[in-house]
């Protein structure tokens, strides 16, 4: 900036009055955005306000189990671990193809959707999706009425449970790094 604040400020004639505003403008916009980031993104809180899922912000927070607003951070049950609570069903499409959907039912923003093999598909797949947006899309590792998955440093362990006669499921999703 200074770089550039010198070269404006040099000169005489008929841009003089040009490069005086424009070093102005410069200096105006730097403070604004200064102001901004202070106030923004460097400013503690940030990720939740802007909507990033606590397991992607790294927090670490401690909320009732029994919390269900997605203002309220997640359930640490160890370090590192973050835990929440999962509710959903069994889908079979006209495709003949069986999905899993999951909510998150502290942040119903978030889903986890887990499809069957396709072809070509070395095994089943999941995909989180947040606010309708896919974030992750990983392959599945089934461990019985486990199911684990790596996204990126992140490990996701999906442990479901039948409810009744029905396609319902109960769950409970733990996110640790991988």
């Amino acid at each position: 900036m200074l770089a550039i604040s010198t070269r404006l400020s040099g000169g005489a004639g008929q841009t003089a009055g040009l490069r005086k505003a424009l070093s102005l403008a410069m200096a105006l916009a730097v403070a604004g955005l200064s102001g901004w980031a202070v106030e923004g993104p460097l400013a503690p809180g940030w990720a939740r306000r802007a909507g990033t899922p606590p397991p992607l912000s790294g927090s670490l927070a401690v909320a009732s189990p029994a919390s269900n607003s997605a203002d309220n951070p997640a359930t640490v049950i160890a370090p590192g671990v973050i835990q929440d609570a999962l509710s959903g069903s069994y889908v079979r499409l006209i495709s003949g193809e069986t999905r899993l959907l999951l909510t998150d039912l502290r942040d119903p923003s978030i889903q986890l959707i887990v499809r069957s093999a396709g072809t070509g598909d070395p095994g089943p797949v999941l995909a989180v999706v947040h606010n309708g947006r896919v974030g992750c899309i990983a392959p599945v590792v089934a461990l019985g009425l486990s199911l684990s998955a790596t996204c990126g440093k992140t490990t996701l362990l999906i442990q479901v449970s039948p409810q009744g006669k029905g396609s319902s499921i109960a769950g409970t999703l733990l996110i640790q790094p991988a």
